[in-house]
């Protein structure tokens, strides 16, 4: 008996999330919305969302400053001012508040692994650093309610030359002292 109510109750938590909608039928539903002044991470991982979404989805979201006044459907990336989750760097946590999806890392790689996490739950993978696999969707949704994702390791490096690429090392959230993440200013161009 108590299987069955529990059954019923994961199905009607299931059919009561909605999809969050990013791109569709290929034009684009939300924008991506990220502090002016956010740390070079956090603009980076607005960038990776842009940029894989648009060769994903041919829809090309429009990158613009956060603040207080979000735009109706966004996806916003952010650094809170208090952590509400002992995170750390690399922790984040995934929030759906109506139309907006909130990705909020706590220290300096935490958002910008939320946004590599939102696009491995769209299909894209990252093989080796010169292998990525973009699956090519006119329509582009999640079902994210809240999800909150912490490193069981502080310290994450495998010993290979191909964990050395310092994009790819971001992409798969490899922590040590080989891979160096660098953003460089042609990378971010003049959106923010």
């Amino acid at each position: 008996m108590h299987k069955i109510i529990a059954l019923t109750l994961l199905a009607t938590t299931f059919a009561m999330a909605e999809d969050f909608i990013i791109v569709q039928d290929g034009k684009a539903v939300c924008k991506i919305a990220v502090d002016k002044n956010a740390p070079p991470a956090l603009q980076r991982g607005a960038l990776e969302l842009q940029t894989y979404i648009d060769q994903m989805s041919g829809a090309k979201l429009e990158i613009v400053p956060r603040t207080e006044t979000l735009p109706e459907a966004a996806i916003v990336v952010m650094m809170p001012e208090k952590p509400t989750h002992a995170l750390g760097d690399d922790g984040f946590v995934l929030k759906r508040n109506g139309s907006r999806l909130f990705v909020a890392g706590y220290g300096s790689r935490g958002a910008l692994y939320g946004c590599t996490d939102v696009l491995e739950k769209l299909g894209v993978r990252w093989f080796t650093p010169k292998v990525t696999v973009v699956p090519e969707q006119a329509t582009l949704k999640l079902v994210v309610a809240e999800e909150v994702q912490k490193p069981s390791f502080e310290y994450r490096e495998p010993y290979f030359t191909e964990a050395w690429d310092k994009d790819w090392a971001a992409r798969l959230r490899i922590v040590g002292s080989t891979p160096r993440l660098t953003i460089r200013n042609d990378m971010l161009g003049s959106r923010f």
